[in-house]
């Protein structure tokens, strides 16, 4: 990692989103994310590397693609109604970008 502070945000896919909803380990980065978001101090630990590279709570973002994919997962799972729900918190904490044909084929090279 460079020792340069990043300034810029952080973009979520669906997998982490989910590893979060369901409290799972993997969702701590996103816990911590919006918890920092939301004003609280970051938490100590696996997080802490990640977190120290910004100069302050970083933007959240996640593209409709992946919001739609976590819909409908729990939409299988537990209902439209309680997926409805959870997608309406998450629009509260993360700002949710469209899928331009641009961005998809910008997140294709960079995977």
């Amino acid at each position: 990692m460079s020792d340069k502070p990043l300034t810029t945000g952080i973009t979520l896919d669906s997998w982490t989103v989910l590893a979060w909803l369901q409290g799972e380990p993997a969702g701590t980065l996103v816990r911590d994310l919006l918890n920092w978001r939301s004003g609280k101090p970051p938490a100590a630990g696996r997080t802490t590397p990640l977190l120290q590279q910004f100069t302050g709570p970083p933007d959240i973002f996640m593209n409709i693609i992946n919001l739609g994919e976590v819909f409908y997962i729990l939409g299988r799972k537990k209902g439209v109604n309680t997926a409805t729900q959870t997608i309406n918190r998450i629009r509260q904490s993360i700002e949710i970008v469209p899928a331009t044909n641009e961005l998809v084929l910008k997140a294709a090279q960079s995977k």
